[in-house]
């Protein structure tokens, strides 16, 4: 394992204005950072750490918020909800909920989402101008080392079928990754290099698209839960005991 590939700056929320946070995406075209939480909480801040916007979601089961990624063909955020295996697009000028996506348990006859397993956590979005929604998404179930093979650490290409117009949708999965690292808790899809980045127990993965791990780094503080990366080469960590960690990084972890 490598050390940690930048430089730790501070924590750009001090003050913990976002409790519990556990997932975080940069806007590139507002050029913000919002950061979820495991209460239904939503925050918009700058790259400085000023609090732009802020709402607590109440849903009509738990909010536990666990990822957050923006998808450039809607604009819009979307944000996964730990073990009621939805993904909630979220309008990012006034925080509220738009469409609500039910993700499927199952590729083929198998069961690859448990009902009331570990649940899905990070989200990440893979821009395509040849699919027919804009791209598709990737996310992490939080399988463990001794997880059964419908709760297993995977990582899933899921498609939301976002050019139709209902409330509520379901999100079918594409394909299904088995993972060789375990309690993976976000994910950051890299255009530059075309990997993914995956955050857990305290270190980072880059990975295939394909979900194999090309190498492995350590990376600060107390087990950050969430990762996003801005336009000048910063990584934003967040962690569900609070704070918002910003690093500069190398020459490796280019703007997205």
């Amino acid at each position: 394992m490598l050390d940690f590939p930048g430089a730790v700056l501070g924590d750009i929320d001090e003050d913990r204005r976002l409790p519990e946070p556990s997932g975080a995406v940069y806007h590139t075209v507002r050029g913000t950072l919002f950061v979820v939480g495991d209460e239904g909480d939503i925050g918009e801040l700058s790259v400085d750490g000023e609090l732009l916007n802020h709402r607590k979601l109440e849903m009509e089961y738990p909010a536990d918020f666990e990822g957050v990624t923006w998808a450039a063909p809607t604009g819009m955020l979307y944000v996964i909800v730990e073990m009621a295996d939805r993904i909630l697009e979220v309008d990012p000028e006034d925080l509220t909920v738009e469409r609500e996506f039910i993700v499927e348990r199952t590729v083929g006859d198998e069961t690859v989402i448990a009902e009331g397993g570990q649940g899905l956590e990070g989200i990440t979005f893979v821009a395509d101008t040849a699919d027919p929604d804009g791209g598709t998404f990737y996310v992490v179930n939080q399988g463990f080392e001794d997880s059964d093979a419908d709760d297993a650490s995977a990582v899933l290409q899921l498609r939301l079928p976002l050019r139709e117009k209902k409330d509520v949708l379901t999100a079918s999965i594409l394909r299904h990754m088995r993972l060789p690292v375990f309690n993976v808790a976000a994910a950051h899809y890299d255009t530059h290099s075309t990997e993914l980045y995956l955050l857990g127990d305290g270190v980072l993965c880059r990975a295939s698209m394909d979900g194999d791990i090309r190498e492995t780094y350590h990376v600060p503080g107390d087990d950050p839960e969430g990762l996003a990366f801005d336009a000048s080469g910063h990584m934003y960590l967040v962690h569900d005991s609070g704070g918002v960690v910003k690093a500069k990084m190398s020459e490796l972890f280019r703007a997205p």
